[in-house]
């Protein structure tokens, strides 16, 4: 048996750990058919755990330095450990994220981190 704890005492604790709630947030924006999604514009789609929301602390940033996000280990050695990313991290990822040409060029996306 694993002495990992399961993903849902890991996500509160991993929630209490950052003060923050809980959640993903995905957002695919096109203006043509790529990939079959038949011409939609814009898909997204919010998912937030309830209890972690209730709990969780408004964040306004006042410092490119500041944390932006806090990413964890699966905690297969116990519970999960964070790293902090800062705004500057985030915006270095973005930059050099850039746009992806499909084929001839005629088509693109811009590729972006995730985080919540």
């Amino acid at each position: 048996m694993s002495s990992a704890p399961d993903q849902t005492v890991s996500s509160r604790y991993m929630a209490r750990l950052s003060k923050a709630g809980i959640g993903s947030h995905n957002n695919i924006t096109t203006d043509r058919n790529l990939f079959g999604f038949g011409g939609v514009e814009s898909i997204e789609n919010v998912m937030v755990d309830e209890t972690t929301a209730k709990e969780a602390m408004p964040y306004v940033p006042s410092d490119i330095n500041n944390t932006a996000y806090l990413p964890f280990s699966s905690g297969t050695t116990g519970m999960p450990k964070a790293v902090e990313i800062s705004h500057s991290n985030v915006i270095s990822m973005t930059e050099e994220g850039g746009q992806v040409d499909f084929g001839d060029g005629s088509e693109s996306i811009t590729r972006q981190t995730t985080f919540i």
